[in-house]
């Protein structure tokens, strides 16, 4: 076989490893800052989700053709779904595994990180007053989970204040005034109309009951009147407020609204009654209601998910790199032919001797990008007693500025990965707690 077409394949394999290791890159610096920016969306973290294990797979696929080959493309395609499947089922399965104590503190730490990228707390660390993240703020967002390993007395005080602060917004952008106004001429035609009746009823139950009645039971007595019954309960039926699914408010019927208020009276009681929607809002958003589970796994997938897809992804570029450089080196080899065979079974021992040393380089110990006084580097140190998978994590917090300060600065690379979370929207039609208290 002659030196060309010995290079052939190797060519090809080379191509294909180099298109994916530029990809990889993409999607490693996209997902560190797509977790590092205001406005975060559930959407965008399912995306980026599907999107990592697509590229994990491929990546793991590649490289284990190198030690074990594949010979056939639908190999490749089987190799690629299993793993997927695989990673999938995993992922699924720590996370609903999670203990309910856990799950909550992700919860905080989920709204903890909104709050942080909103300029909420105002520890000196935190302030960046709308201008570029350093590099350590960027890692601290990506890799919240850190603190399920510490003290998180910080947390929860900037969480409530923050879930607060949001939700009082929301609630000030609810218009009541033009629908108050368009609903008074109504509403007091039929309490100017339920007045006398009302008299007389209250008089009857005083009289013979011994007891004072009050206006709901009055109204629902009413609604059952043969005369006027038809009217009054299409009368309830109008909607006063639309409500807001994402925030879990419900509507406001004139059913809700008691009779015989005056004007300013009535403004009062809607204005009451959306206070005590805000409060149950805001104790929704909080870890630790019944009525909050599922988003509670929502912002724990946003918590301990990401960490795992950026380790895999640099796993994967590390595994792809030792690859590369391998592929190089058979592509140099081919054709060359020497008599003595000692000789030639060095230089076809070569290309692996050479992926373990570039795989040993790049595994190298390497110091963590947090200062000594922050808590996420007394948090690293302590979260890589807890097995090999907190181990891998850990080497990839301390490796990742070496991808985000080489490659990750480069414009074409920065621009494309920022277009990344766009992704997200075709897997998760729904936005989700994330995003509601993001935006």
């Amino acid at each position: 076989m002659s030196p060309d077409e010995k290079r052939r394949p190797l060519t090809l394999m080379i191509l294909v490893t180099v298109a994916y290791l530029v990809t990889e890159i993409i999607y490693n610096v996209g997902l560190v800052r797509m977790l590092s920016s205001p406005g975060l969306s559930s959407e965008s973290i399912h995306g980026m989700e599907v999107v990592g294990k697509t590229l994990a797979s491929i990546g793991i696929t590649l490289a284990l053709s190198r030690l074990v080959p594949l010979g056939r493309i639908w190999r490749y395609v089987a190799l690629i779904a299993l793993i997927y499947w695989g990673l999938g089922v995993l992922i699924d399965h720590e996370i609903d595994q999670l203990p309910e104590e856990t799950r909550q503190t992700g919860h905080w730490l989920g709204l903890y990180r909104v709050a942080l990228l909103e300029g909420k707390n105002q520890a000196p660390e935190w302030r960046h007053d709308g201008q570029e993240l350093t590099l350590e703020q960027r890692l601290v967002a990506a890799n919240m989970a850190l603190l399920l390993y510490g003290e998180r007395t910080a947390v929860e005080p900037v969480v409530r204040q923050f879930v607060t602060e949001r939700v009082a917004e929301k609630f000030s952008a609810i218009t009541l005034q033009p629908s108050l106004e368009r609903f008074w001429p109504t509403y007091n035609r039929i309490s100017t109309q339920l007045y006398p009746h009302w008299l007389r009823y209250r008089q009857h139950v005083q009289r013979f009951e011994h007891r004072t009645p009050g206006t709901a039971e009055f109204v629902t007595r009413m609604e059952h009147n043969a005369w006027v019954g038809l009217k009054l309960r299409s009368y309830g039926d109008t909607k006063l407020f639309e409500g807001n699914a994402a925030l879990g408010l419900t509507p406001v019927f004139a059913r809700d609204i008691p009779p015989f208020l005056s004007h300013e009276q009535l403004k009062q009681h809607f204005r009451l009654l959306l206070e005590q929607g805000k409060g149950r809002v805001i104790s929704v958003y909080l870890p630790g209601s019944s009525a909050g589970t599922d988003l509670s796994r929502d912002l724990a997938l946003s918590v301990f998910v990401p960490p795992v897809s950026m380790s895999l992804s640099l796993l994967s570029i590390s595994l792809n790199l030792a690859v590369l450089a391998s592929l190089f080196v058979a592509w140099a080899l081919a054709g060359i032919r020497h008599s003595n065979r000692a000789v030639m079974v060095v230089l076809d021992r070569l290309p692996l001797l050479t992926m373990v040393s570039v795989l040993v380089v790049l595994f190298w110990r390497s110091d963590l990008p947090f200062s000594g006084e922050s808590p996420f580097q007394r948090t690293a140190v302590a979260a890589e007693q807890h097995g090999v998978w907190a181990q891998i994590w850990v080497w990839a917090i301390a490796h990742e500025p070496l991808l985000l300060q080489s490659v990750g600065q480069l414009h074409f690379v920065r621009s494309a990965s920022d277009r990344l979370p766009a992704l997200g929207r075709p897997f998760k039609s729904s936005e989700g707690v994330v995003g509601v208290v993001a935006r």
